[in-house]
C-alpha cells in the first residue's frame, strides 16, 4: 500500500477518546514553549512548507498555516477569539504559533480557554500519518486544560513532528484561547513496548509475556468453533456448480452470458478473495520494518541484530517486531509458514496476494506474483514513470520479466501485477532528460502522447510475460480508483491486459467509476487492494476518517457484498496480513492496524469471522449465473 489513504466520502468519525483531562490550574512541569500572545495571526500567513524525507519521490509538503471552515476568528487584547457554527473547525500549525514542529520533548500540550456558550471541544493533533483525538468539556470561566501528548513522535511515523493542531466544535459557540503551553513533565515512557505494541494502552490481544504469544491451543479452539468451510477442489475454485467452464490446467478468465469468472486449473469458479503483505518482513521491498536507528529512547527494548539478523535490514536501522515475535513464537520460518496457510484455509482466503513473502511460494496454496518496471529496470524519470523509450528498456525489462521462468509450470501462480499505482495523472509532465520526453515531445496533444505511452508500456510487458509465463495471467498494474483522465490509458490497457486490477480504498465500490472502468477495459475487474480503517486503541488513529470495530465490520460485510454484485469482479483483496508497526514502517510511514492478526500474530477474532461468513456467502453467490 500503501500510499496516504484516499476517501471522497464523508463519515461520521467514531467517537475516539485519548488522553484527554482538565484541570482547574496551569500544568506542573518544565515549560518548553509558550504562546501567549496571539496578535501575529493578524498577519499574512499563507503555505508552509517543510522537509518530509523522502518518499515516492516527494521531499516536502506545503500546507496553510491556519485553515477554517465554519469558524471565524480575530484577535483580541492579545487572545485569539474563535466564533464557530455547528462543526466548524480551525486549524493552525504549530509554525503559526511559533511553537516548534518537533514535540519529542513534550508530555502535555495545555490550553487556557474561557469559553462563551461553548460546552464541547474536540482538539485533534495532527501528523503526517496519525492524529490524536481529545474532547474536552469546557467551563464558562478561564481554566487550563492539559492533553496528553507523549505519542506525538508516533504521529508521523518516521517523521515525527507535529504538523496541525485542529479545533473542531460539534456545535456553535465561541471561546476565547489564551495561552498555549507545551510542557515537560520529567515523566518519560516508551511508547513501544518490547513486543512492538503501543505502550500505554491495554487492549484486547495485547501481549504481555511469551505464554500469551504462544496460545496457539486458544486459537485451535476458536476455528474448531467457526466451523467448516466451502468444500472446494485442489485450487480453491468451488466445486458445487452447474456452469461451464473449461480446465485448461492453469488459472484464466471466462465469460458466460455477460457475467465474469476466474476459473481455477481444474475448470472451476474461482472467486479471489486474497490478502496482502502476508509476510514476516518482506522479500520484496522493506515496507514491513520500523526506523530504529535514532530512535532507540521511545522503544522499552530491542532484540539485538546478532540475536535476529534477519528481522533488520542490512545495517540494522530498521526492524520488523513481527518477524522478531513470529520467531520467538514458532522458532523457525518454516513452521510459521505451514501455520499461515492453514490459518488462511480455516477462515476462507484463497489467495496470497501482492507484496507477500517468496517463502509462502511454491506451497500448494494459490498466489499472485509481483513485479516492477522502474526497479527491475533502473529507468525511472522524476515523475516516477518507468523511461520506455530509453533504447536499453525492453531489454533491460526482458531480463527483468525473465525471472518468472522459474514458475511457469506452476498451477497455483494465478498471474502477475506488473508496478503499483503510478502516476498516470503525470504522464504528461516528461522528465525533459529523458528518452520518453524526446520521443513524444512533437506529438499533437496531450491524449496522443499518452496514447502512445500506453501502447508501449501494455505491449511490451504483456509480450514479455507470455514469452516466459504463457499459461499464467497479466493482472495489470493495480491502478487507483479515480477513472477521470485515464480514458485513452485504460481502452489501450484493454488490449493487453487478462484481469484489470484496481485498488479500491473507499466505503464501497462506487458503480458508476467501476463501470467506467469496465467499459473503456472490458476485461474482469480484481481490487488489488481496499482495507477499511478500524479506531482501535492498537494505535493512533490515522489522519482520515476510522470506524469502530463493529462499524468497520458491517462497513466491510458491504463492501464485500456490493463487489461481488458487479457481473465483472473476480475478486477482491484485503491490506494486508499483520497490523502495520505502530511506530511506522519505513516508506511513508503508515502506522495503522489493518492486519487480521496483530504485530505478535495474535488473531483480530472479529474480522476473521466476518471474513469466514463472507467466504460462504461468496462461495453460494458467485456459482450463480446472471440472471438475463
Amino acid at each position: 500500500m500503501i500510499k496516504p489513504f484516499k476517501y471522497v466520502i464523508a463519515f461520521m468519525c467514531a467517537g475516539f477518546l485519548i488522553f484527554a483531562c482538565e484541570s482547574k490550574k496551569e500544568s506542573v512541569g518544565h515549560v518548553i514553549a509558550e504562546t501567549s500572545n496571539f496578535t501575529h495571526l493578524n498577519n499574512s500567513l499563507v503555505s508552509i512548507e517543510k522537509e518530509i524525507g523522502v518518499w515516492r519521490g516527494e521531499s516536502k509538503k506545503k500546507f496553510r498555516a491556519l485553515e477554517h471552515e465554519k469558524c471565524t476568528y480575530q484577535v483580541r487584547e492579545n487572545k485569539l477569539i474563535l466564533s464557530f457554527d455547528d462543526n466548524g473547525y480551525f486549524q493552525m500549525s504549530p509554525k503559526a504559533l511559533l511553537l516548534p514542529l518537533s514535540w519529542e520533548n513534550a508530555d502535555e500540550l495545555s490550553l487556557e480557554i474561557a469559553s462563551n456558550g461553548l460546552s464541547e471541544l474536540i482538539v485533534e493533533i495532527m501528523g503526517s500519518r496519525s492524529r490524536l483525538h481529545n474532547k474536552l468539556s469546557l467551563n464558562k470561566e478561564s481554566a487550563f486544560y492539559t492533553i496528553d501528548i507523549r505519542e506525538a513522535p508516533l504521529l508521523g511515523g518516521l517523521d515525527e513532528e507535529v504538523l496541525k493542531i485542529k479545533l473542531i466544535a460539534p456545535i456553535g459557540g465561541e471561546l476565547e484561547l489564551r495561552k498555549i503551553q507545551l510542557i515537560d513533565t520529567g515523566k518519560d515512557v516508551p511508547l513501544v513496548d518490547r513486543w512492538g505494541q503501543r505502550h500505554l494502552f491495554d487492549y484486547p490481544n495485547k501481549v504481555d509475556d511469551l505464554s500469551q504469544l504462544n496460545n496457539l491451543d486458544e486459537e485451535v479452539a476458536f476455528f474448531e468453533k467457526l466451523g467448516e468451510n466451502t468444500v472446494t477442489d485442489d485450487y480453491g475454485g468451488y466445486i458445487n456448480h452447474d456452469l461451464p467452464l473449461k480446465a485448461t490446467g492453469f488459472f484464466h478468465t471466462q465469460n458466460l452470458n455477460g457475467k465474469w469468472y476466474l476459473v481455477s486449473p481444474e475448470g472451476n469458479p474461482f472467486y479471489s478473495l486474497g490478502l496482502n503483505g502476508v509476510r514476516r518482513k518482506s522479500t520484496l521491498n522493506n515496507a514491513a520494518l520500523t526506523r530504529v536507528k535514532d530512535r532507540e529512547d521511545i522503544f522499552e527494548e530491542l532484540p539485538s541484530y546478532e540475536n535476529c539478523p534477519e528481522c533488520f535490514n542490512e545495517d540494522g536501522a530498521y526492524l520488523s517486531f513481527y518477524c522478531y515475535n513470529v520467531k520467538r513464537k514458532y522458532g523457525d520460518y518454516t513452521t510459521w509458514k505451514e501455520h499461515v496457510l492453514k490459518r488462511l484455509n480455516n477462515i476462507g482466503f484463497n489467495t496470497i496476494g501482492n507484496w507477500s513473502d517468496t517463502l509462502l511460494y511454491n506451497s500448494k496454496f494459490p498466489y499472485t506474483y509481483t513485479l516492477d518496471t522502474r526497479k527491475g529496470t533502473g529507468l525511472e524519470m522524476s515523475n516516477k514513470m518507468p523511461d520506455i523509450f530509453h533504447p536499453d528498456w525492453e531489454a533491460r525489462l526482458d531480463a527483468s520479466i525473465s525471472e518468472i521462468t522459474q514458475f511457469k509450470d506452476d498451477a497455483y501462480l494465478i498471474g502477475y501485477f506488473v508496478d503499483n499505482e503510478m502516476g498516470w495523472r503525470s504522464i504528461n509532465k516528461w522528465d525533459s532528460t529523458s528518452y520518453t520526453f524526446t520521443a513524444l515531445k512533437d506529438l499533437s496533444n496531450e491524449e496522443a502522447q499518452k496514447k502512445a505511452y500506453a501502447e508501449r508500456y501494455f505491449s511490451t510487458l504483456r509480450a514479455a510475460i507470455k514469452k516466459y509465463a504463457p499459461n499464467h495471467l497479466y493482472l495489470g498494474c493495480r491502478f487507483t480508483r479515480n477513472f477521470e483522465g485515464l480514458q485513452t490509458i485504460a481502452t489501450i490497457a484493454g488490449k493487453y491486459l487478462d484481469v484489470l486490477s484496481i485498488n479500491v480504498y473507499s466505503a464501497v465500490p462506487i458503480r458508476k467509476q467501476m463501470d467506467d472502468w469496465y467499459a473503456a477495459v472490458q476485461k474482469p475487474v480484481i481490487i488489488s487492494e481496499h482495507h477499511i480503517p478500524p479506531a482501535t486503541k492498537r494505535a493512533l488513529l490515522p489522519i482520515y476518517p476510522a470506524f469502530g470495530l463493529a462499524q468497520r465490520d458491517i462497513m466491510l460485510e458491504e463492501y464485500l457484498q456490493t463487489w461481488l454484485s458487479f457481473p465483472y469482479a473476480v475478486g477482491s483483496h484485503w491490506y494486508q496480513y499483520a497490523d502495520q508497526e505502530v511506530s511506522g514502517r519505513m516508506d511513508g510511514g503508515e502506522n495503522q492496524p489493518v492486519g487480521i492478526v496483530s504485530v505478535t500474530d495474535q488473531l483480530h477474532e472479529p474480522i476473521i469471522r466476518l471474513y469466514h461468513k463472507m467466504a460462504k456467502e461468496i462461495a453460494a453467490s458467485y456459482v450463480q449465473p446472471l440472471e438475463q
